[in-house]
């Protein structure tokens, strides 16, 4: 009985309507400890972190993102060999690092904790870095991000993190290649996620790296890649390809942003129309410059 109401009650913790609410279920959720809690706390952390971030950058809610980590540090405590616990807490310190630097210490220490439980594991050796790296320790975090290449070259995440805290480090040759090494592999970056396509373009808004962005956003627009982004970035591509007069990737991001951006159908609309047909010179005239 008791198993099945913290079942219960753990999704009813995914959406409680304010904070007294959440803590009164969380409770009902977590106590007493049990074989279930091995999966309940992790489930918990992960939907947070994944769903509603705002827990760990918002200070106000501060107390209820310790009471996430605090219920994972319990758990990992009576499951010590359990690396899941240890890279979710990490997780969550670099979530709270975002509005507090002092964090990233607290991300260090949890995940050099799982290091030495499980020493060749490449995500806790690009997570150690991220850490490091906030801590403004750009040496350290390059050798652990090599580390992680070094433990397994095949895993592109690695590198992406490696052009991460390259690009914090001013170390932009390191970036490059990096990415360089990426799109050997992964030329339309297919195998990842949606965040990591996100820190991919940030990364190369912070190169100066126009074209690269411009071709993520085209693959996303015909759906070969899972990257969402902002209107503007798209806008961005569209302007690139009508500068030259590539009708089809043209066509391809206008229908995207037609579809995704209600506000611009209308001129999506009319702009779809006018490539089709040719008309650059009607296009140019009506965006002045830009689109």
């Amino acid at each position: 009985i008791i198993p099945t109401g913290q079942a219960y009650y753990t999704h009813i913790v995914e959406s409680p309507k304010n904070k007294e609410a959440f803590f009164a279920f969380f409770k009902k959720a977590t106590e007493p400890y049990n074989f279930t809690q091995v999966s309940i706390r992790p489930y918990l952390m992960d939907f947070y972190y994944l769903y509603q971030s705002r827990v760990f950058t918002n200070p106000e809610l501060r107390d209820v993102a310790f009471a996430l980590i605090d219920a994972s540090q319990e758990a990992y405590r009576r499951e010590p060999f359990d690396i899941r616990f240890f890279t979710r807490e990490a997780q969550a310190y670099l979530q709270l690092a975002k509005e507090d630097d002092r964090f990233y210490k607290n991300a260090e220490t949890t995940i050099r904790r799982a290091i030495a439980v499980s020493p060749k594991r490449v995500d806790l050796y690009y997570t150690l870095a991220v850490a490091l790296s906030g801590q403004k320790r750009h040496d350290e975090a390059i050798r652990a991000a090599r580390t992680a290449i070094t433990l397994n070259p095949s895993v592109l995440r690695a590198y992406y993190h490696l052009a991460l805290i390259a690009v914090d480090a001013g170390e932009t040759n390191i970036a490059l290649d990096a990415l360089s090494i990426i799109h050997e592999q992964d030329p339309h970056l297919i195998t990842f996620s949606q965040w990591d396509m996100q820190g991919i373009v940030v990364i190369y808004e912070a190169l100066d790296e126009a074209e690269p962005i411009v071709n993520i956003m085209t693959d996303s627009a015909k759906g070969i890649n899972l990257g969402k982004f902002e209107a503007r970035y798209y806008e961005s591509a569209l302007s690139y390809h009508f500068l030259r007069r590539d009708a089809e990737n043209f066509i391809a991001v206008a229908e995207y942003i037609k579809k995704t951006f209600i506000q611009r159908k209308e001129d999506m609309e009319i702009l779809i129309d006018l490539a089709r047909n040719g008309n650059w010179d009607i296009i140019e005239s009506l965006s002045e410059g830009s689109i």
